[in-house]
């Protein structure tokens, strides 16, 4: 370029500069005319981080500045008229003077001395020869690019531990609910326990033979629990067909998850009766046949565990709710009552170490028949992570089963089973996250 054309150049360029410095000086949120050691930053003085002709020592942070006496510096802004010394960062700069410095910017002429490293430069009359010439492959930031998902799944595996009957070994089978399957890919070794399993209980027989809801007293609120306990943390067996992870991690149980099976779904009772103390709760090791299975005892059952749950934060307890039944008779006890769990039973529990699935919600919606579910469908009955936020919704009016085998089997189909394992698997990883998060 000729020497009158860079001339013309120059003449606009000032024009355009003294343009923008008027609109500077008018401004009421530029801070103009700083002294030594004053401070012009993008938190301090100035809502908009510009400043005009900064004196030696001065500092604009964040911002722009128009001519930058000696020692003067524009950080991660822009800056106009450098002088020696001065120095622009992170930002843009033009007609800097000897020594000055526009770093990770764009400068315009420069003069002998001068350096605009990591951007673009025009009408350098003297470059050194050991500026960069290519720009970095990053650009150095705190800001985080990503934030954690709160569904992640665990980073190393976890143990847990399913208690169950029938329903729940459905639910894990790989040719039904695919639980299992769900769950050793999201990092879970999961055991389960069954009929004839563990410690025997005096009179009863093996305590995995009860699971109802008055069974739970006996499993973690009885003279013999601590027996139990001890066994359902260090069981690592089998005791249904599914896939899981291959290794053991060799730590006890860190998850326990318990499920009563759909005859708990007849509850007898009111749902406005009084929840009576645990002492005198004649629910305490009955099962779901017992006359004295009524919502208000039920409560009381789960009421008393949470004493249990309080006492060992180093286990994370999951409570799936009782599948739904064929039988309106007691249906509209069983939605109040499951209804209950979820948005009432841990209002004052102040840990992180409880969570509920709504399995008998989950189940009393599908897509036109028991074959076919409505996991993905907005509308609908579910408990799930939908749209970024947990969602327990009742979308459809139904307090029976959608997905029960037939009439006289209420046993959920493989359809209901898997929407269940969609919309469970995400909801256990943030109730894992925010437990293992403290």
């Amino acid at each position: 370029m000729d020497r009158g054309t860079g001339l013309r150049a120059l003449g606009i360029l000032t024009l355009i500069l003294c343009i923008a410095i008027l609109g500077s000086l008018v401004s009421g949120s530029n801070a103009i005319f700083m002294n030594t050691g004053s401070d012009s930053g993008g938190f301090v003085s100035s809502s908009d981080s510009r400043s005009a002709f900064l004196d030696s020592g001065s500092s604009s942070g964040y911002g722009k500045s128009i001519f930058l006496s000696g020692g003067s510096g524009s950080r991660y802004g822009g800056s106009i008229f450098l002088s020696s010394g001065s120095s622009s960062r992170y930002g843009r700069s033009a007609f800097l003077g000897s020594g000055s410095g526009s770093r990770y910017g764009r400068s315009i002429f420069l003069s002998s001395g001068s350096s605009s490293r990591y951007g673009r430069s025009i009408f350098n009359f003297t470059i050194p020869t050991t500026i960069p010439t290519t720009q970095p492959t990053t650009v150095p930031t705190t800001v985080p690019t990503t934030q954690p998902q709160i569904t992640a799944a665990p980073a190393h595996p976890v143990k847990l531990i399913f208690v169950h009957h029938s329903s729940g070994e459905n639910w894990l089978s790989d040719d039904n609910g695919g639980l299992g399957i769900a769950l050793m890919n999201n990092n879970y070794f999961v055991s389960d326990t069954n009929y004839g399993w563990g410690p025997e209980i005096e009179g009863l027989g093996p305590i995995g033979d009860y699971t109802d809801i008055g069974n739970w007293w006996l499993w973690f609120r009885s003279p013999q629990s601590g027996e139990v306990i001890s066994a359902l943390y260090y069981e690592s067996g089998q005791n249904a067909a599914y896939s899981r992870l291959a290794e053991n991690p060799g730590t006890k149980n860190q998850i326990i998850m318990i499920k009563s099976c759909f005859p708990n779904s007849n509850l007898l009772g009111s749902a406005g009766d009084p929840v009576s103390s645990i002492g005198s709760n004649p629910l305490r090791g009955q099962d779901s046949s017992s006359e004295y299975h009524t919502i208000a005892n039920a409560k009381g059952i789960y009421i008393d565990l949470l004493e249990f749950f309080r006492a060992h934060q180093d286990t994370l307890f999951v409570v799936v709710t009782a599948p739904p039944v064929s039988d309106s008779t007691h249906a509209a006890n069983a939605r109040a009552f499951n209804n209950w769990l979820v948005n009432e039973w841990l209002r004052d529990y102040p840990y992180q170490n409880v969570m509920v699935f709504d399995f008998y919600n989950v189940l009393t919606s599908n897509s036109g028949s028991n074959s076919v579910n409505d996991a993905t469908s907005a509308g609908g009955n579910h408990h799930r992570f939908w749209n970024g936020q947990i969602q327990h919704v009742i979308g459809v009016n139904r307090d029976t089963s959608a997905y029960a085998l037939s009439l006289s089997d209420d046993h959920p189909s493989a359809a209901g089973n898997r929407k269940a394992t969609i919309e469970f698997v995400p909801l256990l990883n943030i109730a894992y996250n925010r437990w293992h998060g403290g």
